[in-house]
């Protein structure tokens, strides 16, 4: 999707949208009887959501609403921004018009340009019939500055978000860990290393919680390292760490067949990684920062890993498994355990981790955990900034108490069954990830959707917007 920028008065454009706060008649419209009526009529009042056309001259006026000014925060606006470009997404748009409002103009032009690329994006690659994109190119009708400045960042942002979906939407017989590797590869240059490690040098480097998991399926599990120094020499490193389980059975502690088709998404976590490290060669961020994707497939055969099996981790600690569904944690305890090798002073893992995320938060808010208050209070600051919904599930001594292993060093499933699961699943990490500061986003709720609003059907990109805000700090 392309923008382009013009300064040119309503009565010249074709079928444009104006955006309206509400109860306020826009100044372009001022001067309109059939505006004035439609908002002293009630008939259109400008709330969020609200959408209205009018005739003006020969041409077609598109009204949208964005609710009262106060309220408006830049997820809302994103989100009105992006239903309205949506609805009309199928016309001819050659013009938007968009109000001033105590927010400014850049942050207006990124929330417009964030919108309109997540709120259109449609995974279409594998339909016979696939069409283009409806909409290629929004006319802003204005020339400010600001308002470009915003709606570039904007564009990149909602890019990167769309990368990350595009590879989660991918299905697993596609999706291999071989083939995110591949993919991570075509990332490297420009400053961007690339590291893959396969099977055999997993085994070498004692690996044993992403090699236990793996073991079942006829596709090998890789890790991932990407390297990108953009600090200072010497600086250690911001560690990024997803989960990237290609798909998910269960193993043999396998799942019910509804809705195991979404176990593809179960490799949210790397994907969202993958999408920050891309944003960091392409936006040019000052930190030196690795990312650590954990790619394994998790089926049942003769060669999978059981129930009361014991793996030996990176780390030298040991993990009793007990129910190989709960495969997440076993690979990022090697993935963090590599992260820390590489001397990161602060680590951020994303994860599908616990079904009990879900039911403590639905599909609004994902789980935070943290292990370092600074870290989290900067970390939620720049997540509330970039419009994404975090809320902090608690972490304790008890919950950590739930987990440690009766004869090994650490189990991994909580010993009290049905109780805190996003808590316990949250302290299994911990324990791998110890006194480095640390934050765990349990993503399971919020990294994709079957109920299509103002996502598509599919991947949402959960965590990306918040982890880009956060590196550009």
């Amino acid at each position: 999707m392309k923008f382009e920028f013009t300064q040119v008065s309503l009565s010249k454009g074709v079928n444009p949208i104006v955006f309206c706060l509400e109860g306020a008649v826009p100044g372009e419209l001022k001067s309109d009887s059939q505006a004035r009526e439609l908002f002293s009529s009630k008939e259109f009042t400008g709330k969020t959501g609200e959408l209205a056309g009018i005739g003006f001259g020969e041409q077609k006026l598109i009204l949208a609403g964005l609710g009262k000014e106060k309220e408006l925060s830049f997820e809302k606006l994103v989100k009105a921004f992006g239903n309205a470009v949506k609805a009309n997404k199928g016309k001819k748009i050659t013009g938007v018009f968009l109000p001033k409002i105590g927010l400014g103009e850049q942050a207006v032009g990124e929330a417009l340009a964030q919108g309109a690329l997540l709120a259109t994006y449609s995974f279409q690659k594998y339909k016979s019939d696939s069409k283009p994109l409806a909409l290629e190119k929004i006319i802003v009708c204005s020339n400010s500055s600001s308002l470009k400045k915003g709606v570039e960042t904007g564009a990149k942002i909602g890019e990167f978000v769309n990368y990350c979906r595009d590879l989660d939407n991918e299905p697993g017989n596609i999706a291999t860990p071989a083939f995110m590797a591949q993919q991570a590869q075509k990332l490297s240059g420009g400053g961007l290393k690339v590291i893959v490690f396969d099977e055999k040098q997993l085994a070498k480097m004692n690996a044993g919680g992403i090699l236990g998991v793996g073991m079942g399926s006829e596709n090998p599990p890789r890790l991932v390292v990407l390297e990108w120094n953009g600090g200072k020499t010497g600086e250690k490193p911001l560690a990024l760490v997803g989960k990237g389980i290609t798909f998910d059975s269960g193993g043999i502690s396998i799942k019910p067949s509804g809705k195991m088709d979404e176990m593809k998404f179960d490799k949210s976590g790397a994907c969202a990684v993958l999408a920050a490290m891309k944003a960091c060669k392409e936006l040019g961020i000052r930190k030196n920062v690795v990312g650590v994707c954990a790619f394994a497939e998790n089926l049942p055969s003769g060669s999978s890993y059981k129930p009361g099996d014991v793996v030996k981790t990176m780390s030298g600690k040991t993990i009793e498994v007990l129910n190989t569904d709960a495969e997440g944690r076993v690979v990022l305890s090697d993935a963090v355990e590599y992260a820390k090798s590489l001397g990161a002073n602060k680590i951020i893992d994303l994860a599908t981790l616990t079904g009990a995320c879900v039911v403590a938060l639905g599909s609004e808010y994902t789980g935070l955990f943290s292990n370092n208050e600074p870290f989290k209070k900067d970390f939620l600051q720049a997540a509330a900034k970039s419009g994404e919904k975090m809320w902090e599930l608690p972490l304790d001594a008890e919950y950590a108490e739930r987990v440690k292993g009766t004869v090994w060093d650490v189990q991994n499933i909580s010993k009290v069954d049905g109780e805190a699961g996003a808590s316990t699943g949250a302290e299994f990490i911990h324990f791998f990830a110890g006194d480095t500061p640390w934050i765990h986003l349990d993503i399971a709720g919020t990294a994709w959707t079957k109920r299509p609003a103002f996502y598509d059907v599919g991947a949402t990109g959960a965590g990306v917007r918040a982890l880009i805000e956060f590196l550009k700090k």
